[in-house]
């Protein structure tokens, strides 16, 4: 496999690139010739460096948990002494938490908001100055499907991707004289390990067929290179929710996502 040329080939700085839409996002970056900084808190992190190596791509890695900030701010000096310009920035690590909000535990919330809020803010704080200064490039916002309406029993995950799409709206029109583009990725459920994690397996969501990731990510990948504002990615299905949940009524769609993400499905006779 031949490997790609350090000093002609555009830079892309991924998180959460261990795993799931994360690493299919890399793998597509790799293939079209990309230099990778990956940045993950799992211990994955290092065999998914190896298997976008093995794609052609040169490859850096970062461990570090992104809820603390102190650790947003090595991203950026990593960045930095790379030397290199980013053509490509995806802020794609999140953390979900199922459950009745009076019942669930603040503690994982407070993560939960840091790492999909509060760090992604940040990071594109500090990163985004680069970008004005090189006088172009690309940011990816993983947001969600879920953005667009209340999220019952997944209320902070579904706001805080809320969050995520409106302050990626927000920034793409006030770069909009620039040569930097921001694109809004909502993907739908998708089969990765996410659900195991959020514990909505036993969920209407964790048991109905899921997304392939890889479709996801090539969804988002092909926006972002268009410069397009946001994508409702992966299958049909998914995309007409996606429309549904654009369409409907909050009240109406708080129904049908509660039904959806109920993570005590299973108790249900």
């Amino acid at each position: 496999m031949k490997n790609h040329n350090s000093s002609s080939s555009p830079l892309a700085v991924i998180t959460g690139a261990s795993q799931g839409i994360g690493l299919e996002l890399a793998k597509l970056f790799a293939k079209n010739n990309f230099n990778l900084l990956i940045i993950s808190d799992t211990n994955e992190i290092e065999l998914a460096a190896e298997t976008l190596r093995n794609l052609g791509a040169q490859v850096e890695t970062l461990k570090l948990d992104l809820t603390d900030m102190n650790n947003v701010e090595k991203v950026k000096e990593k960045i930095l002494k790379m030397n290199q310009p980013i053509n490509s920035l995806v802020l794609n690590a999140g953390l979900g938490i199922s459950g009745e909000f009076v019942h669930t535990d603040w503690q994982q919330e407070l993560c939960c908001i840091q790492l999909n809020v509060i760090s992604l803010t940040y990071l594109t704080k500090i990163l985004l100055p680069i970008f004005l200064q090189q006088g172009y490039g690309r940011i990816l916002f993983t947001s969600s499907i879920l953005s667009e309406s209340p999220g019952p029993y997944f209320a902070i995950y579904s706001a805080s991707k809320a969050f995520v799409h409106s302050f990626a709206g927000a920034i793409r029109y006030e770069l909009k004289n620039t040569e930097i583009t921001v694109t809004s990725f909502q993907p739908g459920a998708t089969d990765t390990e996410f659900f195991d994690k959020a514990e909505l397996q036993n969920s209407l969501n964790g048991k109905f067929p899921k997304d392939d990731p890889a479709q996801v990510a090539e969804d988002g990948f092909n926006a972002l290179m268009s410069g397009k504002a946001n994508v409702i990615a992966g299958s049909l299905k998914s995309k007409l929710i996606g429309v549904g949940t654009k369409v409907l009524p909050n009240r109406v769609m708080a129904v049908v996502q509660g039904k959806l993400l109920n993570p005590f499905f299973k108790d249900e006779k």
